[in-house]
């Protein structure tokens, strides 16, 4: 249960730094400065108030189950099932933000700097990068991805190209992504 409930814990407060992201967005406020200020409470602290394109790897969606369990013995667990609900709208919304300014992504090159689910780690299971990258595919989009962890994808991917160096990844790109810190 400890486990359970910190990693909860810690997919709302990530999942509230988009959202406080987003608002910014809309008001004109800088996240970049909010967040920070925010932070710097000690009650809350700065760790994990970064916006980005949400959460993903292999533990939070598990770990989210206490929303299953709260079912089960009958509690309505609001808080609980709001960070997946925030998180599931990540996506949606870089892509609402690329098509405001592409208008179509038929046909556009997208770059993405980062592909794992958070930096530091090879990981790339529940990527909310990789989800990111199929919809763009989806929609028509050329995808050309760099990330320091990520050489290759292990299941080579013919909608993602992967290079190296980041510079190349923009080199050509009609926009770019920052999916990971």
């Amino acid at each position: 249960m400890v486990k359970y409930a910190a990693n909860a814990a810690l997919a709302t407060k990530i999942s509230f730094a988009d959202e406080i992201a987003g608002l910014c967005e809309l008001t004109g406020a800088d996240a970049r400065s909010v967040l920070p200020a925010v932070g710097a409470d000690p009650r809350i602290g700065e760790q994990n108030l970064e916006p980005g394109l949400g959460w993903g790897g292999s533990c939070f969606p598990k770990d989210t189950a206490l929303t299953a369990m709260a079912a089960e013995y009958g509690f309505p667990a609001h808080l609980l099932e709001a960070p997946c609900a925030v998180n599931e709208g990540q996506v949606q919304s870089v892509l609402t933000k690329l098509r405001s300014t592409l208008r179509t992504l038929k046909g556009w090159t997208i770059a993405l700097w980062g592909l794992t689910f958070k930096p530091g780690t090879d990981d790339l299971r529940g990527s909310p990068s990789l989800k990111l990258a199929g919809e763009l595919d989806r929609l028509g989009a050329r995808v050309v991805a760099s990330d320091p962890a990520v050489k290759a994808l292990p299941d080579p991917d013919e909608r993602i190209t992967v290079v190296l160096d980041p510079l190349e990844a923009v080199e050509g790109a009609d926009a770019l992504v920052v999916a990971t810190a």
